[in-house]
């Protein structure tokens, strides 16, 4: 987090370059991203945002996992918990504990 105006940003973008050639190392120009704390980003599944905590003055960086992760895990559920669905309930069950264990121990993990 860099406190400053956006050239200030872009200054220091360069800097990091500079420090990461010589290790063979290189920054992405379409990855890489100069954005507002408050706007938040995506980062290795997780929205990452500075907001104010709820009745106080005071802001925290707080960290969401990102709408993408979720959106699979949702698709199971709601395929296996159709209305009309005709499949056995313990069958439904030990499906949904799969998928709910799976994305618990990994949250990014595409299913």
């Amino acid at each position: 987090m860099v406190n400053g105006d956006h050239d200030d940003v872009l200054a220091l973008r360069e800097d990091i370059a500079a420090v990461l050639a010589p290790m063979g190392l290189r920054l992405s120009e379409a990855k890489t991203q100069v954005v507002h704390m408050a706007d938040g980003f995506d980062f290795v599944g997780f929205h990452i945002q500075w907001r104010r905590k709820r009745g106080t003055d005071k802001w925290y960086v707080y960290t969401f996992i990102a709408d993408r992760p979720i959106r699979s895990p949702k698709a199971k559920i709601r395929a296996l918990t159709r209305r009309t669905s005709q499949l056995p309930l313990g069958y439904v069950l030990k499906r949904l504990n799969l998928i709910m264990h799976g994305w618990a121990n990994d949250p990014v993990a595409e299913f």
